[in-house]
């Protein structure tokens, strides 16, 4: 079981985030590519560990990154915990499992959250939660505040991205030492 861990405030992050994953690989791979990116990062192991997070007195948590699955408390009954703790935190599901497993887990409310799906880049994990912090802000621009949406609940943009992605790694599979260092770390 992990410990809660909180890092020091600071004024200059672009935004608190919540990783909650069980699974310690991803939580780690998840924090450290936030924390990079100059995120002020909290993390749980769990469900029942990360409800203390928002808890009145706390500090506000803009995001919460949650896996969908995880033992006894998943992703999907900790989302609609958190908005009913704290309406302002916006979240995010991560899961490696198929779209459609997750639409059906989640229900009627799967348009309601965004979502990544693994394996993603430290890269790709930044801009997704840079684009969705982002589209909360007043100034933000048209295409940070519209939904792209696909039926199958994924972010066109993200699509796209993973679409590019490839074509790139394809070029350079052989070896890998065409890739850029931040495309190699994948979770």
């Amino acid at each position: 079981m992990s410990v809660l861990k909180a890092p020091p405030p600071d004024s200059r992050s672009p935004g608190t985030i919540l990783v909650v994953d069980d699974e310690s690989t991803a939580l780690n791979f998840c924090c450290a590519a936030l924390r990079q990116h100059g995120y002020q990062v909290f993390s749980a192991s769990g469900g029942m560990q990360a409800l203390p997070f928002f808890e009145s007195g706390r500090p506000a948590i803009d995001l919460a990154l949650l896996d969908v699955m995880m033992p006894g408390f998943n992703g999907v009954e900790l989302a609609k915990r958190v908005q009913q703790l704290s309406p302002s935190t916006t979240i995010v599901l991560m899961s490696g499992y198929a779209a459609e497993e997750i639409k059906r887990l989640v229900g009627n409310d799967a348009a309601t959250y965004r979502s990544m799906w693994k394996p993603f880049t430290a890269d790709a994990l930044a801009r997704m939660i840079q684009n969705v912090l982002g589209s909360r802000t007043e100034d933000a621009g048209p295409a940070l505040r519209t939904s792209n949406r696909t039926p199958s609940g994924q972010d066109a943009n993200q699509k796209q991205h993973h679409k590019d992605e490839e074509k790139h790694l394809g070029k350079a599979r052989g070896s890998g030492r065409d890739q850029p260092k931040s495309e190699k770390r994948r979770y």
